[in-house]
């Protein structure tokens, strides 16, 4: 971790963990419209961690997963979100680079969720996909 912010990086070969969160929150609104502070950056990169992890588990046994990473930072409003599958070559698994967006795609959706209470401000994303 390069200490820009939040990150969270699972390495797995049995269990997917995202709890490897570092970094300090971030600033909250506590004046909010709704009473509702914005999410830390650590609720954030959990958040995005757990839907991408999610979402590559329901398309693989975790037995046929060789090797997944997911990295997520959010710094400064910005999402990173990297996943890496390593699944062996099987004609009726899904496509392991159609998954990674998907997950990819999961953990934006999941954040923006988050983000979606009139409390929170918009974030911005960036997909370093495969």
């Amino acid at each position: 971790m390069n200490g820009d912010g939040p990150e969270s990086s699972s390495n797995e070969n049995e269990d997917v963990d995202a709890s490897g969160v570092a970094g300090p929150s971030g600033p909250t609104d506590p004046t909010a419209p709704s009473g509702r502070a914005d999410p830390t950056d650590e609720e954030v990169v959990r958040t995005a961690a757990d839907a991408a992890e999610g979402l590559v588990l329901s398309r693989y046994k975790q037995s046929r997963i060789t090797d997944l990473d997911v990295t997520v930072r959010f710094t400064d409003g910005t999402l990173d979100v990297d996943v890496y599958l390593n699944v062996p070559a099987d004609s009726s698994d899904p496509d392991p680079d159609r998954v990674v967006d998907e997950a990819v795609e999961a953990a934006t959706e999941a954040v923006d969720e988050l983000f979606a209470s009139p409390s929170a401000s918009s974030a911005s994303v960036s997909d370093t996909g495969n």
